[in-house]
């Protein structure tokens, strides 16, 4: 899989208050589940971006920027009751597939689709505060 880099600062509000949300809290908030990725070198954080297809609409590019592939910076995430932010800012090196820097180059825009924690089930429908970002086949 060839790498790509990302640049900037990214804000992501992910609302866990909603009941259909309950299993998703219980996942983010489990201590086990800190432990594991601590004990492991899991990342703790994803964010899952999404390029559209319009060949096959069903089938989108999708790849992953994760706490572990900061290499200036990193992702944070502060907790408020069920609501979590979580803050990309720094730059970052990270695997994609071999379609995906040609769509970027070629002026595609990649989409926060959803985030995951602690390797926990990914939450979708999250509202993005802010976003600078800028993807490059070559380090920033």
């Amino acid at each position: 899989m060839p790498k790509h880099y990302a640049s900037g600062k990214l804000k992501v509000i992910v609302d866990l208050s909603s009941k259909d949300d309950s299993f998703v809290f219980k996942q983010w908030t489990n201590k086990n589940n800190i432990k594991i990725c601590e004990e492991y070198g899991h990342p703790k954080i994803k964010m899952v971006y999404r390029i559209e297809n319009e060949a096959d609409p069903e089938s989108p590019w999708v790849f992953y920027i994760s706490d572990k592939d900061a290499y200036q910076g990193g992702i944070s995430c502060k907790q408020s009751g069920k609501t979590f932010e979580f803050t990309l800012d720094g730059k970052f090196k990270f695997d994609v597939n071999k379609d995906v820097p040609a769509k970027l180059s070629g002026g595609k825009t990649a989409i926060v689709e959803g985030v995951s924690y602690l390797r926990q089930q990914c939450a979708e429908g999250c509202v993005v505060e802010e976003d600078s970002i800028q993807f490059s086949k070559k380090a920033l």
